[in-house]
């Protein structure tokens, strides 16, 4: 078989990196492949770059755009996909020869609607940091959803995968969020699939660590919709995957606490604090008699709770070491 396969790029101020990207691409040993690289507006050379590439490589095609955000240059990219089927990749990393072989291989194989493979973090030189924990299986909707949620084998981020292009067209990114869109993005994809093949044991991914690509530090609006998208999650378990709840109700928990660790870093507003703080408490008895979560996790959550100069105290000490 040798079925065309769409690469979607998202291109925006990248040009420090967005070289190694493009060129890791070009030399990809699947050879049927179009190459789509959507440049959201980019002000410094990666448009530039990205047009040399593109008139050295035919299956490459290069969308100019104002800046409307890494969403909405995604779906442009989607809407211009011809291929059987599509994979993303982000500019600022870099994939293996094989990547694109290796997921086609992985979602034929079993005629899956979406194909996982395992990632390498690296830093700002190139050296590594850690890689996927290995896992080979196939998994229907609910149990992809439930590895999903955990973020054990894979994590909710839309590279490293590959997707059946009638799967990936019937989901739109959500161009309002900032942060969380390619959560929304993947529950919606694997709840809308029936096979899912998941195969870590071979890191074919780069995924490069670095300032400019870290989520803002302090809490804001973008972190409250992410709190939403979660509860909204716990919601649609409980309506149509009960058996998920728990790890919903986990991820829901994790994103407030962290948000809470935010605001005591930085001094933000306590009453956002105790907000987040009844959040928990409404799953609080359940979360705490669920054997699957570690007691470490459990005293972490209980501090934040009850003794939040204590949390606070053992963070600063913390940061000091």
């Amino acid at each position: 078989m040798n079925d065309l396969i769409s690469i979607i790029v998202p291109v925006y101020n990248i040009e420090k990196y967005i070289f190694e990207c493009l060129d890791s691409i070009t030399k990809q040993t699947y050879e049927n492949i179009e190459i789509i690289l959507v440049d959201d507006g980019s002000t410094d050379n990666s448009s530039k770059i990205c047009d040399e590439f593109s008139k050295k490589d035919e299956r490459m095609k290069v969308i100019h755009k104002i800046n409307e955000g890494v969403s909405k240059a995604r779906n442009i990219g989607i809407n211009e996909a011809h291929g059987k089927y599509i994979t993303f990749i982000d500019s600022d990393d870099y994939v293996d020869k094989n990547y694109v072989k290796f997921l086609y291989d992985e979602i034929i194989s079993c005629d899956a609607d979406v194909s996982i493979c395992g990632t390498i973090d690296i830093d700002d030189n190139n050296v590594f940091i850690k890689k996927s924990i290995p896992f080979d299986n196939i998994l229907n909707s609910e149990e992809a959803l439930k590895q999903l949620l955990n973020e054990k084998f894979y994590t909710s981020v839309i590279w490293s995968k590959m997707y059946k292009n009638n799967i990936a067209k019937n989901v739109k990114f959500r161009e309002d969020l900032k942060i969380s869109e390619d959560l929304v993005y993947l529950y919606n994809v694997i709840k809308n699939s029936k096979i899912i093949k998941v195969n870590t044991n071979l890191n074919t991914y780069y995924y490069r660590l670095h300032k400019s690509n870290t989520t803002s530090c302090e809490f804001n609006d973008d972190w409250e919709k992410e709190i939403q998208i979660c509860k909204n999650i716990i919601e649609d378990c409980q309506i149509n995957f009960n058996d998920l709840l728990p790890y919903a109700i986990k991820r829901y928990i994790r994103i407030n606490y962290s948000c809470m660790m935010k605001i005591l870093r930085y001094n933000q507003d306590i009453e956002i604090y105790n907000k987040l703080k009844n959040n928990i408490k409404k799953y609080f008895k359940y979360y705490m008699k669920d054997r699957k979560i570690n007691k470490i996790d459990k005293i972490k959550i209980f501090l934040a709770i009850y003794f939040k100069n204590v949390l606070k105290f053992l963070l600063r000490l913390k940061e000091k070491r």
